[in-house]
């Protein structure tokens, strides 16, 4: 059964410079750093809560360097633990899932440590290029002591996954994998469907788009704060030259409605919920988005 995102795998080209970014945007350092020969890929954990944001870039050739050298820099998979690997690698190949065959694979530490996993990934053509593999311990790296300092993350909240194909998705997440649907909903402001999957307190969060490239991608992902003032206060702070700023606030605070944010300015709303922005509200947002990313190419055009 499977019980829990454990790792999300983000691809990086230069894994230590990476690694120090998250550090500053996690304040704490990764709490395990080693590779594995067998899978080509050197990798940094940091131990955020609920799971581990695992940091993987290409280490020499194996199962998984030419992918990382392909598809560059982002999201690149997810892993979910199992509570009886050998039971559900049986149990998925007799439903018809294409499972690839189930390896131990090692990693080392820089320290020295040697630690070991058994793994399998979901072959499914769907989902190929979302990497999701599926393992046996939840412990298997050794998990941070939490100290006394402030911490800006301390969960992660959801996984965004794009698709054309949700009705497969649905069967893959809730019929094969056994993970609980939260909610099934379409949008007609913009002729979508949503589905959220919901595991130990991560949301897999499924979006359906006739106009959305290739089968399945992933999106983005939802971070949680015990304190949004100090983690906006804090992260408002970091000064570094790749980082560009939109504050919504500017858009929809203040400018309707002396000292108040609005929902809506009396012709359109701005929101579909309590935190989705409509159609018009993306609109409005957008402008801004799209005249910063104007702005940076006309720097960045500047400087060749």
């Amino acid at each position: 059964m499977i019980s829990q995102v454990k790792n999300i795998f983000l691809a990086a080209k230069d894994i230590d410079k990476s690694s120090k970014a998250f550090s500053i945007f996690f304040c704490k350092a990764p709490s395990y750093q080693g590779f594995s020969s067998e899978l080509g890929i050197k990798i940094h954990i940091f131990d955020i809560g609920n799971v581990n944001i695992s940091i993987i870039s290409p280490y020499e050739d194996g199962l998984w360097s030419e992918d990382l050298r392909r598809n560059g820099e982002g999201l690149f998979g997810l892993d979910f633990i199992s509570d009886d690997i050998a039971r559900d690698h049986k149990n998925l190949k007799l439903s018809g899932v294409l499972v690839g065959e189930k390896n131990m694979f090692t990693f080392q530490g820089n320290d020295k440590s040697i630690t070991r996993l058994n793994l399998f990934g979901l072959d499914e053509n769907l989902v190929t290029n979302l990497n999701i593999t599926i393992s046996d311990n939840s412990h298997i790296f050794p998990k941070e002591e939490k100290g006394e300092g402030y911490e800006n993350i301390t969960s992660v909240n959801q996984v965004v996954i794009l698709t054309k194909d949700s009705n497969k998705m649905l069967n893959l997440f809730e019929k094969d994998l056994g993970i609980r649907l939260a909610l099934d909903k379409t949008f007609k402001e913009w002729s979508g469907r949503m589905l959220f999957f919901r595991l130990k307190g991560v949301t897999l969060e499924v979006i359906e788009g006739e106009d959305f490239v290739g089968k399945c991608n992933y999106y983005g992902l939802g971070w949680h704060t015990d304190n949004f003032i100090k983690s906006y206060e804090f992260l408002d702070n970091i000064n570094h030259e790749n980082i560009s700023r939109i504050y919504p606030k500017n858009i929809y605070c203040n400018k309707f409605a002396n000292k108040k944010c609005v929902t809506h300015n009396g012709k359109e709303i701005f929101y579909v919920d309590d935190e989705h922005l409509s159609v018009n509200g993306s609109k409005n947002l957008n402008k801004s988005i799209i005249t910063e990313i104007k702005k940076i190419l006309k720097n960045r055009k500047s400087n060749l």
